[in-house]
């Protein structure tokens, strides 16, 4: 939250490992004689390991290492700070990984727990239709084969 002005002129990084925070930072200096007046630097949240993309978070408290971490985001914001550049992060609850279960803390909280989870509001999860499972859809090979997945809860380990 700023107090500062509305944003008049937005750019949009891909933050990536192979376009990190200090990649981005680098580019401060040509964005603001462009007349930018805020970056918008997007994804930034840990996300599953080896993943490009980056929507698929498994830790929403953490700053992606391979992206720059908090480090890399902290010089971003006083590099842009320092130019009188704003700075944007993207930061959505519903991107949540769930391909690999362990490494997502909301997603392996509720596998365990079910309904018991602190985390099991943040998910949409109709209990009655799974008969307290979780029904997941997942796309088979041709987009015309979906299947429905039935996880049980407690069986995990």
């Amino acid at each position: 939250m700023t107090n500062g002005p509305a944003p008049r002129s937005t750019y949009r990084i891909q933050v990536t490992a192979e376009h990190p925070l200090a990649a981005a930072a680098g580019q401060l200096d040509y964005l603001h004689a462009l007349g930018v007046d805020w970056v918008y630097l997007s994804p930034l949240l840990q996300s599953t390991t080896g993943s490009e993309h980056g929507y698929d978070v498994t830790d929403h408290a953490v700053t992606d290492l391979p992206r720059g971490g908090m480090p890399g985001l902290a010089a971003v914001a006083e590099a842009a700070h320092g130019l009188g550049l704003g700075v944007l992060v993207d930061v959505v609850p519903n991107h949540v990984g769930i391909a690999v279960p362990e490494e997502s803390v909301w997603w392996w909280d509720v596998l365990r727990l079910g309904r018991k989870s602190v985390r099991a509001g943040a998910f949409d999860i109709d209990w009655a239709a799974g008969q307290e499972r979780i029904l997941l859809p997942v796309l088979g090979d041709g987009p015309e084969e979906l299947t429905a997945l039935a996880l049980v809860v407690g069986e995990l380990r």
